[in-house]
């Protein structure tokens, strides 16, 4: 048992209260909330006043070393029926102060509990049911089921990204790829992000590049109106600079020695466009598409170079690789193309 500072509170105010020390990250982890018949009590790690809770000093037990999966389940089991545990997905994304769960519709009678249960486990303060994406922009279909939701800002490779999960998409999965571009050669170059939403690869590669400049496209609104705002987080306002609108009809023309296509549907019917964005001579397009399991990075590439020899244009494989897996039976994969006239 360790000596503690506690906040004491009715449980029916509990879940409002947690929220509020949540967002003050003042909750001792490494201590167990305590509960009776009628009080929670959450260790805190200084005095501090909460409306309508009290400031007491009491012994709290000290949590066991667990990994996170460890935690959420004793949570879990604080809160759902055990036969309910076997069909809860254990992974999870975190996005900043928010996670994201996916859960099967047998457990959505649940669904609050589990949220409070991941909230509680890994000390975050929004989490988020995702149902999938919609709609041309691919905006999140997601529910929040625990929390108040809104903007966070999450730190990846030394960058910071503010995002509301509920509006623009953000893929954990791809941060391989968001590392490797950041360590690219690029000294003095011009690069061009024709899809570069809250700057995903444009922030990357300004912060730890070294180009003369970066121009980020992006024609979802609210994805365009974070980028504004990471540009600033990151002090990058000399290097990268935001359009607004279609890559089609927006993007600079013949400036750029680096195309950056950061998109997965349809990919190839953009490539007129890239080329037009590359200077004269041509340059490097990192291409980015989805291919089937029997068609490999193989169907990826032959998709870009029948594109390209229509528009009398070669070219040369530099590197690829699968990103990730998108659904079943497909992937995920990059190319990175040295494109030139014929």
């Amino acid at each position: 048992m360790t000596l503690s500072w506690g906040i004491k509170v009715l449980k029916e105010r509990a879940e409002n209260v947690h929220k509020i020390l949540l967002r003050k990250r003042i909750i001792n982890t490494s201590l167990k909330t305590l509960r009776d018949d009628k009080y929670v009590y959450f260790p805190v790690m200084a005095p501090i006043h909460v409306p309508g809770a009290e400031l007491v000093r009491m012994e709290f037990p000290r949590r066991h070393t667990l990994n996170p999966k460890h935690k959420i389940k004793e949570e879990l089991l604080k809160r759902v029926p055990k036969d309910v545990l076997d069909i809860i997905p254990d992974y999870w994304e975190v996005i900043g102060d928010a996670i994201v769960i996916k859960l099967p519709k047998d457990v959505y009678e649940y669904k609050r509990s589990i949220g409070e249960a991941f909230a509680v486990a890994l000390n975050k303060k929004s989490v988020y049911l995702d149902m999938g994406v919609r709609g041309e922009f691919r905006r999140p279909n997601f529910e929040l089921i625990y929390g108040e939701g809104g903007p966070t800002v999450h730190k990846e490779n030394g960058v910071l990204y503010k995002l509301d999960p509920a509006k623009v998409m953000f893929s954990s999965g791809n941060i391989d790829e968001r590392i490797r571009m950041a360590n690219l050669n690029i000294n003095n170059e011009v690069i061009v992000d024709m899809f570069a939403g809250i700057g995903y690869f444009s922030l990357q590669i300004a912060v730890h590049g070294n180009p003369n400049v970066v121009y980020a496209v992006e024609k979802n609104y609210d994805a365009y109106l974070f980028l504004l705002e990471n540009i600033r987080l990151n002090s990058v306002d000399n290097i990268v600079i935001p359009i607004f609108g279609d890559n089609r009809t927006v993007s600079p023309e013949g400036v750029a020695d680096r195309v950056i296509m950061g998109y997965l549907y349809d990919t190839h019917k953009f490539l007129k466009r890239a080329i037009e964005i590359l200077k004269p001579e041509g340059g490097v397009i990192h291409y980015h598409d989805l291919v089937h399991n029997y068609g490999g990075i193989a169907e990826a590439q032959e998709r870009a170079l029948r594109t390209l020899e229509r528009y009398g244009y070669a070219m040369e494989l530099m590197f690829s690789r699968y990103v990730k897996s998108y659904s079943p039976n497909v992937w995920h994969v990059v190319l990175d193309m040295r494109v030139f006239p014929q």
